[in-house]
């Protein structure tokens, strides 16, 4: 199951949940059918585009056997207007 969080540099949100992304790809580490990447969209705006991404940080899954990416539910909980100005 791939996870792909897409950030911009100047996003705070970004870099505050950088820290726990990356613990998350160590405990995956040597997980076979998890790959769990980190996504310049600054970089990469074309893959941006081509998932659907409107605000930063997002997270993208692909669950097993989809060859279609997914958002992370759970970022719709907290990604409010009031919470989340770069939406």
């Amino acid at each position: 199951m791939p996870l792909f969080r897409l950030a911009s540099a100047g996003c705070g949100h970004c870099k505050n949940l950088a820290p726990t992304y990356e613990e998350l790809g160590k405990v995956y580490d040597k997980v076979s059918d998890v790959v769990i990447a980190n996504v310049d969209a600054d970089a990469h705006r074309a893959l941006g585009g081509k998932y659907g991404v409107s605000g930063f940080p997002t997270i993208k899954f692909f669950p097993r056997g989809s060859t279609t990416a997914e958002e992370y539910a759970a970022r719709a909980a907290w990604r409010t207007p009031d919470r989340c100005p770069h939406t």
